[in-house]
């Protein structure tokens, strides 16, 4: 049997499992930053977690711009900003389901649910 669902749909779906997964308006989060050795700078981040006391158990970690950006070109600053899921099952389970079009819509989401302004998903 075939499905079809619509972009709409689809946008629906994948905001409600994500929602129902990661509570992100809800979580605490903490910046930091580490030093980028293949770029030589320093790439600022931001933790989600659950719980206020998360150091070991973040849920997903953001990528902001780096915090000296003297010598970047734009071939470098390309995937920034960005995020990832911590648990990659997430991305795996909707590749599968979807392919590549949950991409977007996922970005969507973070951006929504966070206020800050993701380009890509690692």
């Amino acid at each position: 049997m075939k499905y079809i669902i619509t972009e709409s749909k689809l946008k629906d779906i994948i905001f409600k499992f994500l929602d129902n997964r990661y509570d992100l308006e809800n979580f605490y989060w903490n910046e930091d930053e580490f030093f980028d050795w293949d770029t030589g700078h320093n790439i600022e981040m931001i933790y989600f977690g659950e719980e206020e006391d998360f150091e070991d158990n973040y849920v997903i970690e953001y990528f902001k711009y780096p915090t000296h950006d003297r010598g970047w070109n734009d071939e470098e600053l390309q995937y920034l900003p960005s995020f990832r899921f911590i648990d990659n099952e997430v991305t795996k389970l909707l590749s599968n389901m979807f392919g590549n079009e949950y991409e977007p819509i996922v970005i969507e989401w973070f951006n929504d649910r966070t206020g800050l302004n993701a380009k890509n998903i690692f």
